[in-house]
């Protein structure tokens, strides 16, 4: 089976299982549950420019790490719990099989988030504005930031696609990294937050070591991070952004396989 069939292949068995559209679900929900606290404190003047912003500070990370891990992030273990990965060796190689994987879960992740946001905020968009005067005003006045000054141009929109797509792609990251620990871990809900521990693994090492904010990963995830104060232009940034974690996912892809091949080795 050649890697194109074996991608449409893996792509089908996403979209067809109920974790996908579940995930979907899961992460509206989950937006709209951490935006209550702010709709309820300031009923008559929020915004959803307001609530993309609150949403980086609240604690719903957490669920949103693992959420996002479900729609193929277990695929590893329930292949080699089904024997599916046994039965597929016999029309393809192992390469093919974890290349389809890793690209399957970055994407389905990607997607899943995008998918969520655009429910939850797109619900929560039909009773409140999409910016408030006062805030486009200060704005105006103060934005140095380019995530930001989209509001200010012609398709205010393009402001949250763009940060939506940043955090999406920065949790399609974290699910293949779910992927990858899943070949050798057993235990779902310790693979579901292994996503986690590496966000505040990171975050302990980086702060200790004071590197560079390069290697921190989970600022550009949040919102652009290092990239973002250097790259004054959205359509450079956001290439950078997905080639950033394009490659961290293709460093995941690299150790995936390895991991994959001696477990087959050792049987």
């Amino acid at each position: 089976m050649s890697f194109c069939r074996m991608l449409m292949s893996d792509f089908r068995r996403m979209f067809q299982s109920w974790n996908f559209w579940l995930s979907v679900l899961a992460v509206a929900l989950v937006s709209l549950i951490g935006s209550f606290p702010l709709i309820r404190v300031q009923s008559s003047g929020v915004s959803l420019f307001r609530l993309v912003t609150y949403r980086l500070s609240n604690s719903f990370f957490l669920i949103m790490t693992a959420v996002v891990a479900l729609p193929f992030g277990l695929s590893y273990r329930e292949d080699y719990r089904n024997n599916y990965r046994f039965c597929i060796m016999g029309r393809t190689n192992l390469s093919v099989y974890c290349w389809s994987h890793v690209v399957v879960t970055a994407s389905g992740a990607f997607f899943s988030v995008l998918m969520g946001y655009a429910l939850g905020y797109g619900l929560m968009g039909t009773c409140m504005p999409m910016i408030l005067e006062s805030e486009l005003e200060a704005l105006r006045l103060s934005s140095r930031e380019v995530y930001s000054s989209l509001l200010l141009g012609p398709a205010p929109v393009t402001y949250f696609i763009c940060v939506f797509s940043t955090e999406a792609a920065g949790y399609a990251f974290l699910s293949v990294f779910a992927l990858l620990m899943s070949v050798s871990i057993s235990n779902s809900f310790i693979i579901l937050t292994m996503p986690a521990v590496l966000f505040y693994g990171s975050y302990v090492v980086c702060s200790a070591l004071n590197l560079p904010g390069i290697v921190r990963w989970y600022h550009i995830l949040e919102s652009g991070g290092w990239l973002s104060r250097n790259i004054d232009d959205i359509h450079i940034l956001m290439p950078c952004i997905f080639l950033y974690f394009g490659s961290l996912i293709c460093l995941e892809g690299l150790l995936f396989m390895q991991m994959a091949e001696r477990r087959q080795m050792n049987g």
